[in-house]
């Protein structure tokens, strides 16, 4: 999963255990399996697709402004809208 993931998305903005406290406005929480940060629609579109077929857990945010992630982490994929999105267009 974490070679196709990162076959999918640019720069290596794929990190395995990431943790999740320093994306939140809280600070507060545990890791993540794996954090993916796409810059695209179009590899956002990839990482659901490779996600989908490994049916595994999966966590959409956007900047986590109003987020808590639990101390335990996120035992999936989460994969963050954020920074590197924040100007593309569809179409």
């Amino acid at each position: 999963l974490l070679s196709e993931l990162r076959a999918a998305v640019a720069d290596g903005a794929v990190t395995s255990g990431a943790h999740l406290a320093p994306l939140s406005r809280w600070k507060i929480g545990g890791a993540a399996s794996v954090l993916v940060e796409p810059s695209s629609a179009r590899e956002a579109l990839s990482v659901l697709r490779i996600i989908a077929r490994a049916n595994t857990p999966l966590f959409v945010m956007g900047d986590a402004t109003n987020v808590l992630f639990d101390s335990r982490g996120f035992n999936g994929v989460v994969m963050r809208l954020g920074h590197r999105m924040s100007s593309f267009k569809i179409g």
